[in-house]
């Protein structure tokens, strides 16, 4: 679930150790992969969670929608978990502009029928009695804990690795943190959806203002 994440982690301590530059165009495409990650597993997850409580049709769209954000991956590297395109110095791949309006075609058909499926559950009384106060989690409590991610912007805890240690591309071109603070599972799936929208918004801007350059040093 996180093989660019991982990947991107290791070749930032290589370039670090080797002083090796990474071109703004290559810190941009990692980038839009890293958050095309995290829409799949997003995605994902929501469907997990309906799931949990016997919800189908959110569930189901969820597992399809969650395959639609992996092969927009596909499309860029030719793997939707995004294998082999990372590696120190930079990108295996490059986005050309038919590539770039094939991605965002992708991305907008995707974002909607996300927004459609998690409106299943928003607009269902019956499930979001099973979310709401169910499983929650204070906010001390989630700090003594060392909680960190969703779980913990869940909690109405401001923490976020992309903004608070920015590296690659997050240091010109911030995400805000997206918090809710009931703490409970209503939270979880809702802090979700609010990093959705702010990934598919990132994407789009780094997508329309691709740099120019080399994609590996």
């Amino acid at each position: 679930d996180t093989s660019i994440g991982h990947a991107i982690a290791c070749c930032e301590a290589i370039e670090s150790l080797s002083k090796c530059r990474v071109s703004l165009r290559a810190q941009a495409i990692r980038g839009i992969l890293l958050e095309l990650e995290r829409l799949a597993n997003h995605a994902g997850d929501i469907g997990a969670i309906a799931n949990d409580v016997g919800y189908l049709p959110t569930s189901s769209y969820c597992s399809r929608i969650r395959g639609d954000f992996l092969n927009i991956t596909g499309l860029v590297c030719g793997n939707r978990f995004g294998r082999n395109i990372i590696r120190p110095g930079g990108v295996r791949s490059d986005i050309g502009t038919g590539m770039k309006k094939e991605i965002l075609e992708r991305l907008d058909a995707a974002f909607k029928d996300t927004v459609n499926a998690a409106n299943l559950l928003w607009d269902n009384p019956s499930i979001l009695s099973r979310f709401e106060e169910c499983g929650t989690l204070g906010t001390e409590l989630c700090r003594k804990l060392g909680i960190v991610g969703p779980a913990a912007r869940a909690c109405g805890v401001e923490q976020d690795v992309r903004y608070d240690l920015p590296s690659g591309i997050y240091r010109f071109a911030q995400i805000p943190v997206s918090t809710y603070h009931t703490g409970d599972v209503f939270s979880r799936a809702f802090v979700r959806m609010l990093e959705i929208r702010n990934s598919v918004k990132f994407i789009r801007e780094q997508l329309e203002n691709l740099p120019g350059g080399n994609i590996l040093e």
